[in-house]
This record gives structure tokens, C-alpha cells and sequence, in this order.
């Protein structure tokens, strides 16, 4: 997903749980070409939360922009 959010031309948003060595996986979303750079960071959010939901990973609560453009 990382490979993606760096290649788009438009603006995009990259969200991720935080790294913690204690929990088995990281949950992440990307948004491309979105209309805006909020529309893209608001997309992420909830996409990288739908994940948190769907994995239900206990240990990690939330997710935040990793990066925007």
C-alpha cells in the first residue's frame, strides 16, 4: 500500500495502526486520488477502521495518518 500512496499523483493519505512489536499485525488503508487531502485522510481513517473492526485486534485501539500529499 506504501508503494501505491508514494506513486499517486493526486492527493492521497496513508493510515496505519502504530507499530508495536507485541501485537501480530498492522492494520493499514490507503486512499488515491482523492478529491481533496482531507476527503483523503477522512477515507483512510475509516477504511483503516473498518480493518480494526473486521481483524478485531484487541490490542491496538486506533488508527492514524501515517502520511498525506
Amino acid at each position: 500500500m506504501w508503494k501505491q500512496y508514494v506513486g499517486a499523483a493526486g492527493h492521497s493519505a496513508y493510515a496505519t495502526t502504530p507499530f508495536n512489536r507485541m501485537v501480530e499485525g498492522v492494520i493499514c488503508a490507503t486512499t488515491l486520488n482523492a478529491g481533496s487531502k482531507s476527503a483523503a485522510e477522512a477515507a483512510a481513517l475509516a477504511e483503516c477502521n473498518r480493518g480494526l473492526k473486521r481483524y478485531k485486534m484487541a490490542v491496538v485501539r486506533s488508527c492514524a495518518i501515517g502520511a498525506s500529499k
